[in-house]
């Protein structure tokens, strides 16, 4: 029972990775983002466009669980431009 015991520890499982983690390529991408009019005084306002000069982000991609799956971009708020 002792040596069956010890054995058992030197076995190792090898799971298959099901996550694959992809990056946000920025200097190959545009981010901008459409800001709508809304509430009471939409009637006076219009809409904007703003671009982000400066993001990252990852996309952790889990095929087996996709509702595990995670998204993070993160942008640099002093980057933001008006662009209409």
């Amino acid at each position: 029972m002792r040596i069956s015991s010890l054995l058992t520890g030197f076995f190792v499982v090898v799971v298959p990775q099901t996550t694959t983690t992809y990056r946000v390529a920025p200097d190959e991408s545009q981010f901008e983002v459409e800001v709508g009019r809304a509430g009471l005084f939409k009637v006076f306002g219009h809409d904007h466009r703003i671009r982000v000069g400066a993001f990252t982000g990852t996309v952790v991609w889990n095929s087996k669980e996709p509702e595990s799956s995670r998204f993070t971009l993160e942008v640099d708020p002093t980057s933001l431009s008006v662009a209409d």
